[in-house]
């Protein structure tokens, strides 16, 4: 009865099609822009320690991976019961929240970073007129 292309949610045969160009869309995105991320990530760290620091960042994101998995997992599993449709748009949501959460967190982090590092410019050429 059930096709290995039919979509789960809506019962018909081109949503797998959907899904899958979807997941290939993201995929490639993903590991277009991971070696940035990574490269920008690791800029500050001192080289002698590159090696623990890209150890490092590699755990904390396989970890952040399956702990996200395992986390939406549960809460699809705990929302859905009987309804995969609500448990589906439950969780969608809820990514999306994060999403936001995370982008904005980090947009903080930059912001200060960058004054930060403005600051400390002008110290060093306060310094370097004396």
């Amino acid at each position: 009865m059930t096709d290995s292309t039919e979509c789960i949610f809506c019962g018909r045969p081109w949503g797998g099609a959907v899904t899958h160009s979807a997941q290939h869309i993201l995929g490639d995105r993903l590991h277009r822009h991971a070696a940035d991320l990574f490269r920008t990530v690791l800029a500050d760290v001192p080289q002698h320690q590159s090696g623990i620091g890209s150890g490092i960042l590699v755990t904390v994101q396989q970890s952040a991976l399956a702990l996200g998995v395992a986390s939406l997992g549960s809460v699809y599993l705990s929302v859905a019961k009987g309804n995969p449709a609500h448990g589906f748009s439950f969780v969608i949501v809820g990514e999306a929240i994060l999403f936001a959460a995370v982008g904005a967190g980090s947009w903080m982090l930059l912001g200060a970073r960058g004054r930060e590092r403005a600051e400390a410019a002008s110290a060093r050429a306060a310094v370097a007129e004396m």
